[in-house]
């Protein structure tokens, strides 16, 4: 059986998020419930550390099972996408007139619409990877 230490070497990911109450709160996802929070980022990442230890050490106590982190899924940065003959023509024409190729300006176009819809993020939304954010965060984005 896998014990207390076992579970807390292992590297659990960390959501953060501002809380309207002026508070940080982080939370491991994978361990339902455990939580922390601080007045600053960090105050809350040495605050879950703590929270961590006891949330494993409390379920194994009472029997229950304690789930191993997910593994965040790795890109590769390519992407199949297919788009209008129209929208493909206009984009090339785009990449052209800046001297760019077209994978460069798709990419550029993307990387800028992210950052521009980055502030309308409400303060609840996490502050994870796009890998790893749902899809009704990602709503948020678009």
């Amino acid at each position: 059986m896998k014990n207390a230490e076992y579970y807390s070497n292992l590297h659990y990911r960390a959501v953060q998020y501002f809380d309207p109450d002026g508070y940080w709160i982080a939370e491991h996802p994978e361990l339902p419930g455990c939580k922390a929070d601080g007045v600053t980022a960090q105050e809350a990442l040495a605050s879950l550390e703590i929270s961590r230890e006891l949330w494993i050490e409390s379920s194994l106590a009472a029997g229950l099972e304690v789930p191993e982190p997910v593994e965040i899924p790795q890109y590769s940065g390519k992407l199949l996408l297919r788009i209008p003959k129209t929208l493909h023509r206009d984009l090339a024409g785009e990449a052209e007139a800046d001297g760019v190729s077209l994978n460069s300006y798709i990419g550029m176009v993307l990387a800028g619409r992210f950052r521009r819809n980055e502030t309308t993020l409400s303060a609840q939304t996490p502050v994870v990877a796009l890998a790893t954010a749902s899809q009704e965060e990602l709503a948020v984005i678009r």
